[in-house]
C-alpha cells in the first residue's frame, strides 16, 4: 500500500492551521477560553488534535473551493485549465502521443488528463516529480483562498468599524475582488503548469516506449528501399513478404492512388479467403464532416472507436457489417456482412488506417503518396467535377483541405507506414521513398 504523499498531507494541513489562526483572531482569547479552556490546551493531547483539526478544515475548505469552481468560477468567469493543453504549438503532437498508449478517445478532456497524469507517475518519474510540485502550490493556494479572504474581511470589520456599513460594504467588495483575483491567478497558472508538465511526460514516455520498436522496420525498409516497379509489381512484392502467411495488409495514403484497385487484384488472385475493409465503412455524416471543417481524408471524419470496436469483433470470429463505397459516386452504396474465421487475410483499405490505432492489425502499412503534387490535385478535381458533382472552385477548395487533413496525418498521427511514391501515369509506377521530407515546399 502506498502511502499518501507528504505534499498532498500539507497542502491540507498548512492551510487548517491558517484558519485556526483565523478564528481565533476572530474570536478573541476570551471567548475562545469560554469554549476551550487553557488547561485543555495545556493537556498534551492538545498537541494531537490541533493538526487534526486543522486537516479537517482544510478539507473543508477544499469542498467549498470545489463548490465555487464547479457553479460559479468554471461556469461563468474562466476555462477550467484541465480541459485544454497549453503547450499551443505541441498540441497535435501531444494528443497524439496520448492516443498511443491509450487509443483514441476524442479530443482532449479532463478525462484525458487524470488518465495521462497517472502514467506519468508510474512511468515518467522526471516529470512526475516536476508536476507533483506544481500540484502541491496549487492545492495549497487553492486551500487557503477562503482563509485568506476571511481574514481581509475579518481585517475590514475590526479596523474600519467606525466607518459607514455601505462604505464598508463596497471596501470589502473590491477587497475580495482584487484579492480574489490575484489569489486565483495564481491557481491557474499552477495547473496550466501541472497539465504541461504531464503533456510532456506523455510525449517522453511515448519516445521510451517506441525505441523498441524501430528496429523492427528495418526489415521493410531493405524490402522496398530505393526500388521502383509496377502495380503488379508491387503485389508480388507484398506477396513475397507474407511469404504465404496470412495477408495482415494496411493500404493507405492519397485518393486515386490504386489502393482500393491494389486490394481488389489480392481479393481475385489469392488461393486464400481475403477480406477488403474499406474506411469509408465508418465514414460520419456529410453535415457532421462539414461543421467540423475536415475534409473525408481526415481522422476526425471517422467513427474511431466504433471501428476498432468492430474490428476487434470481427477479427474474433463475429459477423460485422461493413458498407461498401463506390468511388465513383463518392458515397456507400450497400452493406454486406462479414465473417473472419482465423487463418483468412485481409486487407484494410482508407487512408486513416495509417493512424497508429490501427496500427496493431497490420504487420504491413504502406502510404501511398503522388509523385507531383499537382498532378494529383489535377486528377483529383477532373474526378470531383465530372462524377461527383463539384464546380471547379470547390474541388479546388476540398481537394486542397484533403491534402492538408493528410500531411497532418502521415507527419502527426501514422505510426510504422512505408511510403510508397506513385506516378499517376497510365502505368502506375511505384517507389519507395524512404524520407518523410517529401511533403516539404507543397
Amino acid at each position: 500500500m502506498k502511502r499518501l504523499p507528504v505534499g498532498e498531507i500539507l497542502s491540507y494541513l498548512l492551510p487548517g492551521m491558517i484558519g485556526i489562526i483565523l478564528i481565533w483572531l476572530g474570536v478573541g482569547n476570551e471567548n475562545l477560553e469560554k469554549v476551550v479552556p487553557s488547561s485543555f490546551l495545556s493537556n498534551p493531547i492538545a498537541a494531537f488534535l490541533f493538526p487534526t483539526v486543522a486537516f479537517f478544515l482544510g478539507i473543508i475548505s477544499s469542498s467549498l473551493m470545489h463548490f465555487l469552481e464547479k457553479y460559479i468560477i468554471f461556469r461563468f468567469l474562466v476555462n477550467d485549465p484541465l480541459e485544454s493543453i497549453h503547450l499551443s504549438r505541441f498540441k497535435g503532437t501531444i494528443l497524439n502521443a496520448f492516443n498511443q498508449l491509450t487509443g483514441y478517445h476524442g479530443s482532449w478532456s479532463k478525462e484525458h488528463f487524470y488518465i495521462a497524469r497517472a502514467l506519468v507517475r508510474e512511468k515518467a518519474s522526471v516529470s512526475a516529480i516536476e508536476s507533483s510540485k506544481q500540484s502541491f502550490f496549487r492545492q495549497f493556494r487553492r486551500n487557503s483562498f477562503v482563509f485568506i479572504v476571511a481574514f481581509f474581511i475579518l481585517f475590514d470589520v475590526k479596523v474600519y468599524n467606525a466607518m459607514e456599513f455601505w462604505l464598508l460594504a463596497i471596501l470589502i467588495f473590491l477587497e475580495v475582488i482584487f484579492v480574489g483575483y490575484f489569489l486565483y491567478t495564481g491557481i491557474i497558472l499552477n495547473r496550466k503548469r501541472e497539465v504541461n508538465e504531464v503533456s510532456a511526460g506523455v510525449v517522453t514516455l511515448v519516445d521510451k516506449l517506441s525505441e523498441g520498436r524501430i528496429l523492427s522496420s528495418k526489415l521493410d525498409y531493405f524490402l522496398f528501399h530505393g526500388k521502383s516497379f509496377s502495380k503488379n509489381e508491387l503485389i508480388e512484392l507484398i506477396n513475397k513478404y507474407f511469404d504465404n502467411d496470412t495477408l495482415e495488409l494496411i493500404l493507405s495514403g492519397f485518393p486515386s492512388m490504386g489502393k482500393t484497385t491494389c486490394s481488389k487484384v489480392f481479393v481475385d488472385s489469392s488461393k486464400k479467403k481475403v477480406h477488403h475493409i474499406e474506411a469509408e465503412s465508418w465514414f460520419k455524416s456529410l453535415d457532421d464532416r462539414k461543421k467540423s471543417e475536415f475534409s473525408g481524408a481526415a481522422f476526425e471524419s471517422y467513427q474511431g472507436s466504433e471501428s476498432v470496436n468492430d474490428l476487434d469483433m470481427f477479427l474474433n470470429g463475429q459477423e460485422i457489417e461493413f458498407k461498401e463505397y463506390d468511388h465513383s459516386k463518392g458515397k456507400c452504396v450497400e452493406a454486406k456482412k462479414k465473417q473472419y474465421n482465423t487463418g483468412e487475410s485481409y486487407i484494410l483499405d482508407g487512408t486513416i488506417f495509417s493512424h497508429f490505432t490501427y496500427s496493431k492489425y497490420s504487420k504491413l502499412t504502406l502510404f501511398f503518396i503522388p509523385k507531383d503534387y499537382n498532378r494529383w490535385l489535377e486528377l483529383a478535381i477532373k474526378r470531383d467535377v465530372t462524377k461527383r458533382g463539384y464546380d471547379d472552385k470547390e474541388s479546388l477548395e476540398h481537394n486542397e483541405r484533403k491534402f492538408k487533413d493528410i500531411l497532418n496525418l502521415y507527419i502527426n498521427q501514422s505510426k510504422g507506414c512505408i511510403p510508397v511514391l506513385v506516378d499517376q501515369t497510365d502505368e502506375h509506377n511505384f517507389m519507395y521513398i524512404p524520407t518523410a521530407g517529401f511533403f516539404n515546399g507543397h
